[in-house]
């Protein structure tokens, strides 16, 4: 097959880290194979047989590791599983504060005994926000410090300050819309607050230069409503019904003409009583 002594394949010699392949046939002559050199130990936990005695990381040692700082170090022994090092630490859980005198990082921040104090003793507060960082908190018996002795509300005015200690300044301020009368005080700009300033409210400007208009709005913002409405003649019905008015302007609506009730047409008076337009029709009664 044109191919010469294929069929021997290769020969493996050696165990673990020492093991080793060759081709069994070279060129007509037998290979011989020769294992690696082992090395003097096995204290590596990478999962090889390093010093090839048919043992995985006999030799590996377990070492003390510690983590957490103050009441919060702990100490573990590493150990080695399926050539992986398992050194896992978890630090202990830190105490709310430190307000024992001992000696001892209680709440693991690296201080020792921060938060101990003489009984009655006063500093100014800690961690607080807006108008609180003015207040003072009062040394407890044990240690501990008392909350802060300022916890205001937040005023309504607009003075630039935190003054119930959220984080927000002046979040309770009341918007005034008050300024400007009729149209003008619905097309106002409410007052505003930013930075503790405040812009007053702006009233609107008016639409018409008077108020002629019967809208019942005061559209020139003086105060009264449709007092430049110009009244007019206005006409209505027929004959006894006819009606001549002045059309005025009442609570934002201009007033109609009514007409007159028609009565029975009489006959020879030379009136249109019952105002269909004609007079002494067939029909009118005789007096």
């Amino acid at each position: 097959d044109n191919q010469t002594d294929e069929g021997l394949g290769n020969k493996t010699c050696g165990i673990g880290a020492c093991r080793r392949s060759v081709q069994a046939c070279v060129g007509g002559q037998e290979q011989v194979c020769t294992p690696g050199n082992p090395a003097e130990n096995d204290i590596t936990c990478n999962g090889v047989d390093d010093d090839c005695n048919d043992q995985i990381d006999e030799g590996y040692a377990t070492r003390q590791i510690n983590c957490g700082i103050g009441a919060c170090v702990r100490s573990v022994a590493t150990s080695c599983v399926g050539g992986h090092e398992d050194a896992t630490c978890i630090p202990g859980n830190p105490a709310e504060d430190d307000a024992t005198c001992d000696g001892v990082d209680d709440d693991c921040d690296g201080i020792n005994d921060e938060d101990c104090c003489v009984v009655d003793s006063t500093r100014a507060c800690t961690n607080q926000l807006g108008e609180c960082q003015l207040g003072v908190e009062t040394c407890l018996a044990g240690g501990a410090w008392s909350d802060c002795s300022t916890l205001g509300e937040e005023t309504l005015a607009c003075d630039g300050k935190d003054n119930d200690c959220d984080g927000q300044t002046d979040e309770d301020y009341v918007t005034d819309a008050s300024c400007g009368v009729g149209l003008c005080h619905t097309r106002n700009t409410p007052s505003t607050c930013v930075n503790g300033v405040v812009t007053p409210c702006h009233a609107g400007n008016p639409i018409a230069g008077d108020d002629r208009t019967c809208d019942g709005v005061d559209d020139d913002c003086d105060g009264v409503n449709d007092e430049d409405f110009m009244r007019y003649h206005n006409q209505c019905g027929a004959g006894a019904c006819f009606r001549d008015v002045y059309v005025a302007c009442v609570n934002g609506a201009p007033t109609q003409c009514v007409p007159g009730e028609p009565t029975e047409e009489l006959c020879g008076n030379g009136i249109d009583d019952d105002c269909d337009y004609d007079t002494d029709e067939p029909g009118c009664i005789r007096p």
